[in-house]
């Protein structure tokens, strides 16, 4: 359990062999302005709305399996953020996507299937890739994409095997 957080109400997924899953937390104090709003039928993905300064803001948790050549999870992300879309200000979407695409995340082993697909979902629902630094060992496996300006990312010390990843909203 994390100090000094909660769980989300109804985010977590978990995996059908039970071996993980997605979860979202919240820090204490600010539950009543995160709200699960939509979980996806094909993907380890949930969506949270933000109450924020700005407005509320659609937020994506994101889980993709190490898979070659599966497509339908990426597929089927922008079909979601189509149905929430209209409600928010900005959009944001974070994960641990497992792609590789050497030209697009400079921290990749090769040009995967998967890893073209993703590029050029983001790039139809106009996503940014803010994560400049490996996250797993040498790759960058953990993303963050989003519309929003005045977004930046670090990449912290790991826990098990991959690096947290701290976002900053300004």
């Amino acid at each position: 359990q994390l100090e000094g957080y909660l769980p989300i109400t109804n985010t977590s997924l978990v995996r059908e062999d039970g071996k993980g899953g997605v979860i979202g937390f919240v820090r204490q104090g600010t539950e009543t302005q995160v709200l699960c709003v939509s979980s996806s039928n094909n993907a380890e993905r949930f969506w949270l709305a933000v109450h924020s300064d700005i407005g509320p803001i659609i937020v994506g948790c994101w889980y993709r399996p190490l898979a070659a050549r599966e497509v339908n999870s990426i597929d089927s992300m922008p079909l979601e953020l189509q149905e929430l879309e209209g409600q928010y200000v900005a959009k944001l979407l974070i994960g641990d996507c497992n792609s590789h695409n050497k030209l697009w995340l400079k921290h990749s082993s090769k040009n995967s299937v998967e890893g073209k697909q993703l590029f050029r979902v983001t790039q139809q629902v106009g996503f940014e890739q803010i994560v400049r630094q490996p996250t797993r060992g040498k790759y960058l496996l953990d993303l963050v994409l989003t519309d929003m300006k005045g977004v930046t990312s670090k990449v912290l010390p790991a826990i098990a095997d991959h690096c947290c990843v701290l976002l900053t909203v300004l």
